[in-house]
């Protein structure tokens, strides 16, 4: 039995350039799977959720049109990301039933499967970021996750499995022990891990379990053959070459790519630690945009565009910079989404302002003495959290999309 996995599509219905070549897009994406299934004579493809948004297509739709791009992909089962739900809980319940596979989150209160048994007897658990209340506060995944596997698995094998997946919205970071403590739990209930949400790339054994994460975005095709005595063997695929989307919102997606909106000398690159110019670049824009603000803090999490194969997060090439770019770089501004793509400042003292870059983690600090610090809503929402304080945060003008229409348009 083949499984094919993917996971953080968000959205990268349409080719686009990246600092190492370029995202292949669906219809290659597609084409890569369907190929892998031929060779073994079928195969399932299971993706482990944050599919949906993050694209222009759900920045100029509040989030509806990339379900229905969905439609045309041939996934067999996926799971639901924190980003399913940055439009809201009935956007999501909406949205979810209009799609040909079955969302799965057997952890939270969604309303939604909690797994499902598919041809060839291969039963599916899904499960959803175990700590998504730090981004969707209000939803609280259920405790005890492993428990929850186990139970999970116990039922599919009575209904018929004759193999059991666990595919997870969480995944290999830095440091694996804590996946590593969670597939120590679950081994012997499941044959197979797969994994997501960090974009990270991972194919081996965590606790002597077999544990799939290939990088995200539609980059690449994890491929587990599922043997007979347990034998299970795991591999990366890279998806491509680059082939046009002709799908749900490619018209749109043409008109956005023929509207110029700036230009850039050089490419502006996000990396932490190395080469933070696109995140200066935006901040220099909201600077221009509002000249109360003294710092500006991009976050890690508010700039992403393209899986790290070479460690950088998000890209724009030079020369002609498009709505479509800009979109895809900022999918979450100006909409009624919740997860935050708009800014909020307050007045803080340096120690107060060091505190809360500390507590967002890898972001980069622009200042220019004096004045408020203006950061992402959701970074500010994480930041509270962490320090266990309110720091009274209030909606301003500029926004990240703003702040990098104005640095592309200099």
């Amino acid at each position: 039995m083949r499984i094919l996995t993917t996971n953080d599509f968000v959205g990268s219905f349409f080719p686009q350039a990246t600092s190492y070549g370029a995202l292949p897009g669906a219809a290659a994406l597609q084409a890569t799977v369907d190929d892998l299934r031929t060779q073994a004579g079928g195969g399932l493809w299971i993706d482990t959720g944050d599919l949906a948004q993050g694209s222009a297509l759900g920045a100029l739709s509040d989030g509806a049109w990339p379900f229905l791009a969905l439609r045309e992909l041939a996934i067999d089962a996926a799971v639901a990301g924190n980003h399913e739900l940055d439009w809201g809980f009935e956007h999501l319940r909406r949205w979810a039933a209009e799609l040909p596979f079955p969302l799965l989150a057997a952890n939270l209160p969604l309303g939604l499967s909690a797994t499902r048994l598919l041809p060839g007897g291969v039963g599916v658990i899904g499960l959803s970021l175990p700590g998504i209340d730090a981004l969707h506060p209000g939803v609280a995944a259920a405790p005890d996750p492993a428990g929850m596997v186990r139970e999970h698995a116990a039922a599919l094998r009575a209904a018929g499995a004759g193999h059991v997946v666990l595919a997870l919205h969480d995944g290999v970071d830095a440091t694996p022990a804590r996946i590593e403590a969670l597939c120590a739990q679950v081994r012997g209930s499941v044959e197979l891990v797969l994994g997501g949400h960090t974009l990270r790339c991972f194919a081996g054994e965590l606790a002597g379990v077999p544990f799939l994460q290939p990088w995200a975005f539609g980059s690449q095709v994890g491929v587990a053959d599922l043997h007979e005595h347990g034998r299970v063997a795991l591999r990366l695929v890279d998806a491509g070459p680059p082939r046009p989307w002709a799908g749900a919102g490619a018209a749109a997606q043409a008109g956005l790519e023929r509207e110029v909106v700036g230009r850039l000398a050089r490419p502006l690159r996000q990396a932490a630690g190395r080469d933070d110019g696109l995140a200066r670049a935006i901040a220099a824009g909201v600077f221009a945009a509002d000249d109360r603000l003294g710092r500006v803090v991009v976050g890690a999490g508010d700039l992403w565009s393209q899986p790290a194969r070479d460690g950088v997060d998000a890209f724009l090439p030079a020369g002609d910079v498009t709505l479509a770019q800009v979109l895809r770089l900022t999918p979450f501004a100006g909409g009624r989404s919740v997860w935050g793509g708009e800014l909020v400042a307050a007045e803080l003292t340096d120690g107060e302002a060091e505190a809360v870059a500390a507590a967002i983690g890898p972001c980069t600090v622009a200042a220019r003495g004096g004045g408020a610090l203006a950061l992402s809503a959701f970074s500010a929402a994480l930041a509270d959290r962490a320090l266990r304080r309110e720091h009274g945060w209030r909606p301003i003008d500029a926004t990240l999309r703003k702040g990098l229409l104005g640095a592309v348009a200099r």
